[in-house]
Order: structure tokens, then sequence, then C-alpha cells
């Protein structure tokens, strides 16, 4: 290891006059990358990341930052940016963190607190307090004695900290035991590639808990790949930095627009994943795609389709459409490496073929996909199970489906409904106090079936059941998988849908039109001719009107509610007001439009 005198003769003149010339003219680029909740999709900080000028020699800013440290100028270089970053703090929105970098030599250093208050201009501890101090790798380790000391008479004044590349170099959990930091930031190295592997995906699971049981900040570095961000969601993470969904750029950035809308739905569709039962869930929502190869392609086709694909598992090989054989991408790799043109034909591939794969369709549950996959012998128990429908889904690895599996049961009859599968009370109410939280513009739809118990007395508890799974999959068709929308199932004879359209009473009244048309499969004929069925115990003149659907808008409710509480209370009084008009066989929308009013919307005047 070259020791600092060394490390001197390393570096250019050209070099060390350059560093000189930056700090005397105070000539620094400061940009900003946002760090994105995951829960919103708006940026919770900025981290300032230094730039040095194009007319310097350096390549980068770590190797400026290390001809600085070789020169005894570490101090002044990071005096330098430290300053520059902390002039965009009053220009970031209100409540966004400012993460900037300090090395260890730096932070202890005690001429640190003195120089933080003079670029803060004195500034209160609430003012410091949207200050994250990120600590990096860069120069010799500090002893943690003397860290320890300086984060503690920082953290009097305010500041937070972050422990940076987390999983590298020094970052390690001797460092973060001793450091007791409020955000840790995942190193790049952990994350890329993780939707890939299950090892990483373990370590990833370690950290969520670790930061969740101690009420840390956990941020995730160098998201590149929607992949990536995908299993992140998965693995809960709420926190994440990298090109996909903001680059480095200068005052004013924002989170990439594109990903500022998408990333509440990935969470969304990634929270019911997570917390739904494996009866319910779909095998096609875990196919990975297979890239396809036309039995009758050439080796040319062949090589081209194995040297590009990089994030396929393997090959499908197609007669027509029809799947004939699949074909593991490392082996594919090497036939192509092995193999001459001459060689490579359809015998070879074919021989080389995955064998004990299972075919299965996208509709199939994880349960009966474990089901069925466990029913083949013990030596194709490993095998993936490819998802065919007319054309070729994707593939399901084996420890997919057993992880996932065991990763949703446990929550199952917490989270969501043994009947419908839906998300239940527990995330509809988180579904509901995050929007408030975040101000949200949208609306809530309450979606009840009238006479449910009538209808159970005079059909019985299994058509009961039948007609909820029914409406059920009336409202998923509906409202699902827009990103806009979230449907729980609140209760036995009741469903919500949350949306972020202000109004979407048109679609309401689409579902209530349907609905009316459909349920005569769930009632006799008689009854159907007579527009009303007799309960058990009653008489005919009790006879009450068919089960229909009473469907509570509350347009811009979060805007307007403190609590879920508050939203639960207004959907009862309009329930009661509804109640009151008394039966009617046609389902209706009530609109909440104002703190007043209330309006009957009966489908049969708007069809």
């Amino acid at each position: 290891m070259l020791n600092k005198t060394e490390c001197q003769h390393r570096y250019s003149d050209q070099e060390r006059r350059d560093l000189a010339r930056v700090i005397d003219r105070s000539d620094l680029a400061i940009v900003l990358q946002p760090i994105v909740d995951l829960r919103t999709g708006l940026p919770m900080a900025y981290e300032a990341l230094v730039r040095p000028p194009e007319w310097t020699s350096f390549e980068n800013t770590e190797q400026m930052s290390k001809i600085a440290e070789s020169e005894h100028r570490l101090w002044d270089l990071e005096r330098l940016a430290r300053g520059l970053a902390l002039q965009s703090l009053p220009d970031l929105p209100p409540n966004v963190l400012l993460f900037i970098n300090c090395s260890p030599e730096v932070l202890c250093d005690e001429r640190i607190l003195p120089s933080l208050r003079d670029d803060l201009q004195h500034g209160s501890p609430a003012k410091n307090n949207r200050v994250v101090i990120e600590l990096t790798e860069l120069s010799d380790p500090k002893s943690l004695v003397d860290l320890v000391r300086q984060f503690n008479l920082l953290r009097q004044s305010g500041f937070r900290f972050a422990i940076d590349d987390v999983g590298a170099g020094t970052s390690g959990l001797n460092r973060i035991t001793a450091l007791r930091p409020d955000c840790l930031k995942l190193d790049r190295e952990l994350i890329a590639g993780i939707d890939r592997d299950p090892f990483r995906q373990n370590l990833l699971k370690f950290f969520v808990d670790f930061a969740s049981l101690s009420n840390i900040k956990l941020i995730t570095e160098g998201v590149e790949r929607e992949e990536e961000l995908r299993t992140l969601m998965d693995q809960n993470v709420d926190f994440a930095q990298g090109y996909l969904l903001g680059r480095p750029a200068g005052l004013g950035v924002k989170v990439d627009p594109v990903w500022a809308e998408r990333v509440p739905y990935l969470r969304e569709r990634a929270e019911q994943r997570r917390n739904v039962n494996p009866r319910f869930v779909r095998l096609k929502e875990y196919a990975v795609p297979l890239v396809n190869l036309d039995v009758n392609a050439d080796a040319a086709r062949f090589r081209s389709l194995v040297e590009h694909v990089s994030e396929s598992p393997g090959i499908a090989i197609l007669d027509g459409r029809q799947l004939i054989a699949y074909l593991p991408i490392q082996i594919a790799r090497q036939i192509a490496q092995d193999h001459r043109d001459d060689d490579i034909s359809v015998d070879l591939l074919l021989e080389k073929s995955a064998r004990g794969w299972l075919v299965s369709s996208p509709e199939t549950t994880l349960a009966e996909a474990i089901l069925l996959a466990t029913s083949r012998p013990d030596s194709d128990l490993a095998a993936p199970i490819l998802v065919v429908s007319d054309d070729v889904v994707g593939l399901v690895r084996m420890q997919t489906l057993y992880r996932t599996a065991a990763n949703l049961q446990p929550d199952a009859s917490i989270h969501t409904s043994q009947l419908t599968g839906l998300p239940g009370r527990v995330q509809i109410d988180q579904q509901i106090e995050r929007r408030i939280e975040t101000m949200d513009l949208g609306s809530i739809a309450v979606i009840d079936l009238r006479s449910l118990s009538e209808y159970n007395r005079g059909y019985g508890f299994p058509m009961g059941d039948a007609l909820i799974r029914h409406l059920g999959a009336m409202i998923v068709a509906h409202f699902l998988p827009p990103a806009s929308e979230f449907v729980g199932h609140l209760s036995d004879d009741r469903f919500i849908v949350i949306s972020r359209n202000t109004d979407f009473h048109s679609e309401l009244l689409a579902l209530a039109n349907e609905f009316d048309l459909r349920r005569d499969d769930f009632f006799d004929a008689i009854d159907t001719d007579r527009n009303g069925f007799i309960p058990n115990g009653f008489e005919e003149d009790h006879r009450l009107p068919l089960t229909s659907l009473r469907i509570i808008l509350l347009p811009r409710i979060f805007a307007r509610a403190s609590t879920s509480r508050a939203v639960y209370r207004l959907i009862q009084s309009m329930h009661s007001l509804d109640h009151a008009r008394g039966p009617t066989n046609a389902s209706s929308v009530v609109v909440k439009s104002s703190e007043d009013d209330l309006v009957l919307t009966d489908r049969r005047q708007c069809a």
C-alpha cells in the first residue's frame, strides 16, 4: 500500500497546479441528485455532488479529492464544496433535506462546527436539521472514538448523519454500531443486478429489517434499471437514488417525470404482491420474459440472440407459436462458445435444452403452481415453470415461487381478504393515511351490496360468497391495473376504490350498469321476473328488491379529511342518508360534492 509520500510522487505537477487553482479561484461546480421517496415518487432529499471544472486535468471528482488528500489540502477542497452546496439549501422545497459529503479526516477536524455555522449564517437547530452530513470512504479511516465525539457534537447542534457506501470498504457494522447514524446508504455494488441474485436480496432484507427496527432511513444508491427498482420495492425499501430516477443536475432538478408518476403505481403493486394470499396471486405476476427463437432459424440468428441478451434467463424455441424447448441462457452461451456455425443445429439445441420444466397458464395461482410443481419426479423439482398462453409469457424459477409464497403467507390473514384475495382493512387504512399526508387530490369510492344479509337468508351463504367474489372480480376488472387505482375489500359486503382522479363518476356508473345486467345469474328466474326475492322466514308481502350496489363517491376527500377515521365517519353518514331513501332495484352512485350537499344519481337516469 502506498504511503502519503509515495502518493505525492504519483501525481503530476499539472494536477497539483490545477488543484491549487480550483481552490484559490473557488471554481467548483455543484450538482444535485434527488433521493426519491418510493412511497410517493417525490424527493425526500437532494445530494450535493462536486464536479471539477472542465479546464482541469482531473478525470473525475474522486481523482481530484485524492490529490487534495496527498497535498494536505483536503480540508480546503471540502470546505469550498461544502460552502457552495449549502448555498442551495434555501431554494429547496420545505422539509426536503440536503446531503453533503464529508470525509472522516475533515469531520474529525475541530474546525468543522464553526465552519458549518458560518456557511449556514449561524442557522438554528431547526435549519441545521435539514442538513445531512454524509460520511464518505475517502481518506484514511479515523479512530471511531474521534468520529463518535464529532458525531455527538454536531448532532447537539441539530445536524443529521448518513454513512455512505454501506457494504463496501470501511463502512462496516462496527462503524454503524458506534456512530448510530440517521441514514444508511447502500452501495451500488449491492444493488446492481439484485433482481437476479437471491443472495443479495437476502442481504438487503437484513438491512431493511435492521433499519426499520433502529428507526434509520435506508437509501439504496445506483438504481439504474426498473427490474432493480421493482425488487427494492418488493423488499419494502422506502428510499432510492440513481440515474433511473433522476440524474445529477443544477438547482431546480426534479425527479424524472415519467418515474415520478410511475413510482407510486409500482409501490402499490409491490404492496399488493407482498400482502396477498398465495391462493389469489397469479403466476403471470412473477414471470420473467424469455427471448424466442424459431426452430427454423439459422446459426447466425442464434448467435445474435445470445450476444445481445443480458436480462433474459433463457431462450424459448418455438415451432410457429408452439413451445417445443427451453434453453437456459448459460447453456446457450456455452454452445455459442464451443461450436462453429456449421455445428449449431436444431438437433443440438434440442439435445442441450432443459428437462423437466412445467408449462402453466398465466392465470394459475401460486398455490396451484406449487402443487403442480411438487407433483413432478424428485429429479425435476428444481426445473422452472414456463408460463404460456397463446404466446410464451415467461419463466418462473422455483426458488422465486417458494420464496414468494413464504413471504406472502404469514401476513395473509391480517392484510388480505380470504374471500377475494384483495387488500384488507390494514392496507386500506395505510393507503388513506398516506394520501392524506401527501394532500392527494384524488377520490374514494365505497361500493357495497344492498341487502346481502337478506340474500344470504334466501339463497344461502355459499351463494352469498360467490356473489361477493363476483363483485370483487368486476371491480378489479374495471379499476386495475391503472397506476391511479387501489382496490381493497373493506368488509364482507363492502369494497373500496382509491383513485388519483378527482372524479371518476362515469366509470362507477359503468360498473353499476354491468352489475345490474349480470346479477340475474345469482337469482332464480321467478325472482328476476318479479324484480324481488323473499328471504327465508318472510311472507310474500315482504318481497325485497334484487340485490344492487350502493356506491358512495367522495371527490378530493384527502384534502378535506385529517385522518382515516374521519373518512370512515363521512362514509357512514352518507350510507345512513342513502339508506333512509328506501330500497331500490337499481344500483346507484351517491356523490358528496360539498360539505352539505348530497346528490343521488340513479343509473337508470344516466343510461
